[in-house]
């Protein structure tokens, strides 16, 4: 490799791959594929991905040990201003992810939960949420067009465990709060719009995202979500 005088380099003299030189052959090493974080590490795993760069002030692994919290910051998954999403790449197109959530909202505002996430334009999130009472549900945003796809009351106190499954296009959303029964949350159809083929405008994220997030939905309260868990599970099958 040879610099040149205008801080660019060539190669070989421009002459095309080298004959003489040979790359060194370094030993095999499979790095493991950790499906299962319990979020007991000092730091985060080299596959968790912040969508942007992240508050440092508004999540942390040592404020409850055993347990990645985040603080719910100002903005939520719409907006490019949205802090402290934590997501992983999708690797198969038929998997499972779920997380368990310790979250108590008191008023309409706050949620945190699980989300496959593509852009600002392009995600579907099942929230634990308060109107009333505690609530799961899922939302749509589809290119801008946002669309409850279902609600379920929540009896509980403490935790929930939220739930997605990949079946190609369709993925369905479950919640298993701590002591009780499964609940399915609802659907969604043609999830096209998680992919650039789906994408009408605007520039959005390279491949399919899932992983967690929390915000206050503009109220200004800074409240807990305690993230216990994050299982991802890819169908053998499509391996």
């Amino acid at each position: 490799m040879q610099w040149t005088l205008d801080g660019w380099f060539t190669v070989n003299q421009g002459k095309g791959p080298s004959s003489v030189q040979s790359c060194p052959r370094l030993p095999e090493h499979r790095f493991e594929v950790k499906q299962r974080d319990d979020f007991d590490a000092p730091k985060l795993a080299l596959d968790w991905l912040f969508v942007r760069n992240d508050d440092p002030d508004l999540w942390s692994l040592t404020q409850r040990p055993g347990f990645l919290r985040i603080t719910t910051g100002d903005h939520g998954l719409e907006t490019i201003r949205a802090k402290n999403t934590l997501v992983k790449r999708e690797t198969s197109h038929h998997y499972r992810a779920a997380l368990r959530l310790e979250f108590q909202p008191q008023h309409p505002g706050p949620e945190a939960g699980l989300v496959c996430y593509y852009g600002i334009r392009n995600h579907l999130k099942l929230v634990v949420c308060h109107e009333g009472q505690t609530r799961v549900r899922l939302v749509e945003n589809r290119n801008g067009v946002v669309t409850v796809l279902g609600d379920r009351a929540l009896e509980t106190t403490r935790g929930v465990v939220l739930k997605v499954e990949i079946r190609g296009q369709i993925r369905r959303f479950f919640a298993l709060p701590d002591g009780g029964n499964w609940l399915k949350v609802g659907t969604a159809r043609d999830c096209t719009f998680l992919s650039d083929e789906g994408v009408l405008e605007g520039k959005h994220h390279t491949g399919t995202l899932v992983g967690l997030f929390a915000h206050n939905g503009g109220t200004g309260v800074r409240l807990a979500a305690d993230f216990d868990w994050f299982d991802y599970q890819a169908d053998p099958g499509d391996l």
